[in-house]
């Protein structure tokens, strides 16, 4: 079984961030054995749906995927993600509970090949393009997810994507409004902070894969 692990960003702002999480990341994936890719996530809509073009030519290649948001830092590499997924399963994701309601989030994302037909349905209906949790509100309302303006989710009418969906351990998408609050998470998603780069720096500081070299944008 072939297996990825993907990451991407438009801007300077990111590529900042990717600077520091780009080479954990990148460690990550090569202990458990993964190929590893990042791409310039700039296109025809807001960079978060370009990932979903990428995601369905990746799979082309390769039986699983898990997309790693630049954002992400790695700061235990002891577990292997991809291996959380059980066979039959299509996706996984952490599921936050937040004042926005439960929401899965696809910034830590486990894909197989099943997903195909869905992000093409997802990218194909053209809903949500500028929706502020973008692709993450179209795989939601396919999840069966009520999705508001406001941003708010809950679960509505679960579909058989719902069904065949894991919802990871939230430590392996740490949120800083996750109601869900973990004391050593696998992964730590730095957003909705002011200084999001500062955290990430000091969180790559002490993270505990050693930095691959080599690495960019392909």
């Amino acid at each position: 079984m072939r297996s990825l692990v993907l990451t991407g960003w438009c801007g300077t702002e990111y590529a900042q961030m990717a600077a520091h999480t780009l080479p954990v990341l990148e460690a990550y994936a090569k202990r458990h054995g993964h190929d590893f890719a990042c791409s310039n996530l700039f296109g025809e809509r807001p960079a978060s749906w370009m990932k979903v073009l990428l995601l369905h030519k990746a799979l082309s290649k390769y039986d699983r995927i898990a997309w790693i948001d630049t954002d992400v830092v790695v700061m235990r590499d002891d577990a292997d993600i991809l291996a959380e997924l059980p066979e039959g399963q299509w996706q996984g994701m952490v599921e936050h509970d937040t004042d926005c309601g439960m929401v899965p989030n696809c910034g830590v994302w486990i894909v197989t090949q099943d997903m195909l037909p869905v992000l093409t349905d997802a990218w194909n209906c053209g809903e949500d393009i500028n929706h502020g949790w973008w692709e993450q509100a179209a795989i939601l309302r396919r999840m069966g997810y009520a999705v508001t303006d406001s941003p708010h989710a809950s679960l509505d009418t679960p579909t058989t994507l719902y069904e065949r969906t894991t919802f990871l351990d939230a430590t392996w998408n740490h949120h800083p409004r996750d109601r869900r609050r973990v004391e050593s998470p696998r992964f730590v998603h730095v957003t909705q902070y002011i200084d999001r780069l500062g955290v990430i720096r000091e969180l790559c500081g002490r993270a505990a894969p050693a930095p691959a070299a080599g690495g960019g944008l392909e």
